[in-house]
């Protein structure tokens, strides 16, 4: 850098005369650049900076993709060591994080200690702890470029920095900042930007970031060294994700009736509290994955508590998405720690949750196991409403099976237990389940006194969710009794209800049903019409049960209007969807259908 006007003016005539490139390497801004631009045509400047230069044109450089940096790594150490040990030298790059810097000190680590393997230099480099020492050779050291960057930062996006990188997520939204840091959330959004633009943070999405591997591993060294309180910070984040999923969830229609979790206010601003919950659902399928993270995360810190109730709330979004994996594998976790804490409370919450997911997955043994164990810990600890919504699920068991009188005894104590503790919400579930039961016995008049007790309570709560399920009982009732026309009609007010409630698999399952009366009527092309309706409930790379069981009742609709490649497409979408969500009864049906019409699946 020319520190004085002569030196300029010296650099500057060097250059008048001639046609040059000049690279200038990790400028810091316009301001160091400025002096040293040719002053004539006919040269160019090639400037490489950590931050966005307002007046140069920018490319963008990424890191290596995974078979670039095991190409460097070969050209540096060998490629016959590399080909012949190729898992090893893929997670030698993937440790580096494809960084060149990194790689290029592995490489030559590597051929340097001729006598070592591949994967010695692996399993080196796996324990994050010590990763950053590794990567050091001679005047090469990782840690120190890293280093430049980190430094040149203020205090208060240092600190964010170390703190965001303790948080073992895929990718976080801006906003968790405020809580880590405990600042309000838009300055806090203004840092995590701060920390993007000079690329100690990668966009992973619209108001979302990630770390380089790398950046992280870094981050955390400093952490440790530098944030005595990082425990503390951790956990506010944690809270606040949890508070704001509970909001989003509490407002959200699902057929799994739960024990509502009472959980910690993160006092986040109302104001972003009200933008970032616009729409709840889009809020929590933002937040899955860091959600399932927090889970894992909190249970390895000992959060036991926090890590139960975050589980137990994202099953709202498990069940409206089919996330099934997804809600085994948190509540299966989360179960066990509770357990071995003692959380009583959180324990029969989680075996309500996995009763619920496996009667969905028709694992109706498993489903009885979970919630009989629920409700014996309830009693236990003396908790009304959680008995009662036990029972909910024993009865739907025992209805499944064709135990009338049992599921009826179930419900009955469950509107009972409803009734005492004041959830008429419960409570008319209950009357709708009674309600069924009935139906399924011919018990056709009791069973309408059941359902019009439940619609009356549902209208009182003004609850669009609670009155289209009895409107859809109500069709089915109707259906029992021979009439057509009011089962249509109940259909179609449940249909709107459902629509109201944002509820698109329970709206495609009452399409169903109107299909089928038409087809009852001879009116196919009606039929076929309202089924291809209810698949638009589903957007196309959608996964879920409502979808699967609607491209079930497609192929039907197609085979008996003799459209049989359409019909073999049909049931074959919904084999594939069935053993993704491992659901035996439905497979068996879905293959006897195929049996049945001679059909066979197009890709098998």
């Amino acid at each position: 850098m020319p520190e004085d006007r002569e030196a300029a003016r010296l650099y500057r005539s060097q250059l008048a005369a001639r046609q040059v490139l000049v690279v200038l390497d990790d400028a810091a801004n316009m301001a160091q650049v400025r002096p040293l631009l040719p002053g004539t045509a006919g040269s160019a400047v090639l400037i490489t900076s950590r931050v966005q230069l307002v007046e140069a044109h920018t490319v963008h450089l990424d890191v290596l993709d995974a078979a670039d940096a095991v190409r460097m790594l070969a050209s540096i150490a060998g490629r016959s060591r590399l080909t012949a040990e190729p898992a090893a030298a893929r997670a030698v790059a993937r440790y580096c994080g494809n960084l060149p810097l990194a790689l290029r000190i592995a490489g030559s680590r590597l051929a340097r200690r001729t006598h070592w393997t591949v994967g010695r230099l692996a399993e080196r480099l796996a324990d994050e702890g010590t990763r950053l020492n590794e990567l050091r050779i001679d005047d090469l050291e990782a840690r120190a470029s890293l280093a430049l960057s980190y430094e040149a930062l203020g205090h208060d996006q240092r600190r964010a920095f170390r703190l965001l990188s303790l948080l073992d997520v895929p990718d976080f939204p801006g906003w968790v900042a405020g809580p880590l840091l405990d600042v309000a959330v838009p300055d806090a959004e203004e840092i995590v930007d701060g920390l993007a633009d000079v690329h100690l943070l990668e966009p992973a999405g619209p108001g979302r970031y990630r770390f380089h591997d790398l950046l992280r591993v870094f981050g955390r060294e400093r952490a440790h060294s530098d944030d005595p309180d990082r425990a503390r910070a951790v956990r506010r984040a944690f809270t606040a994700w949890l508070d704001l999923a509970a909001r989003a969830e509490s407002g959200l229609a699902s057929r799994f009736l739960k024990v509502r979790l009472e959980v910690e206010d993160a006092g986040l601003d109302e104001a972003t509290t009200t933008r970032l919950l616009a729409e709840p659902l889009a809020f929590l399928e933002a937040e899955r994955d860091a959600l399932v993270a927090v889970v894992e995360q909190a249970l390895q810190l000992g959060l036991t508590a926090l890590a139960a109730d975050t589980a137990g709330v994202l099953t709202t979004l498990f069940d409206l998405r089919s996330h099934y994996d997804l809600w085994r594998h948190t509540h299966e976790l989360a179960l066990a720690a509770a357990q071995r804490h003692g959380e009583t409370r959180r324990t029969a919450v989680l075996h309500q949750g996995l009763g619920a997911l496996a009667f969905y997955r028709d694992r109706f043994g498993e489903a009885r196991t979970h919630f009989a164990q629920a409700q014996r810990l309830f009693r236990d600890i003396g908790e009304l409403r959680g008995q009662a919504y036990a029972d909910l699920g024993l009865g739907s068991v025992e209805e499944f099976h064709g135990r009338h009188d049992e599921a009826a005894d179930h419900l009955t104590r469950a509107e009972a237990g409803f009734h005492r503790c004041s959830d008429a919400f419960g409570g008319a579930f209950a009357l709708q389940g009674l309600g069924v039961v009935r139906r399924n016995q011919d018990r056709l008049e009791e069973a309408g006194a059941f359902l019009d007790r439940a619609l009356a309570v549902f209208g009182e709560l003004d609850s669009a969710y609670g009155r289209a399920c009895v409107l859809f009982s109500y069709g089915l009732h109707h259906n029992a009794r021979g009439d057509l026309a009011a089962t249509e009609n109940a259909m179609v007010a449940a249909i709107g209800l459902f629509r109201t409630a944002s509820c698109p698999r329970d709206e495609a399952l009452a399409l169903h049903v109107l299909a089928a009366i038409h087809a009852q009527q001879g009116d196919a092309g009606r039929a076929a019409a309202l089924m291809a309706q209810s698949q638009t409930a589903f957007s196309p790379e959608e996964e879920s049960v409502g979808k699967a069981e609607t491209l079930y009742s497609l192929g039907w609709v197609a085979y008996r209007n003799r459209r049989f490649d359409a019909a073999g497409e049909c049931f074959a979408a919904a084999l594939r969807l069935f053993e993704r969500f491992g659901m035996p009864m439905h497979l068996v049906r879905t293959r006897a259908a195929l049996h049945s019409t001679g059909l066979t699946c197009p890709d098998r």
